[in-house]
């Protein structure tokens, strides 16, 4: 925690960068560190182990739901309530008044991402 905001670092995401929709479209793609901040968060959930692997994520902001992907960079304000399932099946949510994301780096190694849209 940083003051009341909360900073969780996901080591590497990986980034689809498009002109279409994130994750369908043809762009490119690779691997970077991305921040979340969530402001005035709090915790419910018991994290045993730091830093700990996600394996599902749903982020709903006001009346916008996000799973597993997220529109970056974000800067949303409202209700904001982050809930992961972890890999060690822990789950974990985080409430707060809002949310901002960040890069660290540049992507490694981007690629092409040919799309899935059939």
């Amino acid at each position: 925690m940083i003051g009341d905001r909360i900073r969780l670092v996901f080591e590497p995401a990986y980034v689809h960068e498009t002109p279409g929709v994130p994750g369908l479209d043809p762009g490119t793609g690779g691997l970077q560190t991305i921040e979340l901040f969530v402001e005035s968060g709090s915790i419910d959930g018991a994290l045993t182990a730091l830093p700990f692997d996600v394996s599902d994520g749903r982020l709903i902001v006001d009346e916008h739901s996000y799973s597993n992907l997220l529109q970056l960079p974000m800067n949303r304000r409202g209700n904001t309530e982050l809930n992961l399932l972890l890999k060690s099946s822990e789950r974990v949510t985080i409430r707060g008044t809002g949310i901002t994301t960040g890069f660290e780096g540049l992507p490694e190694d981007p690629e092409d991402f040919p799309g899935v849209r059939s």
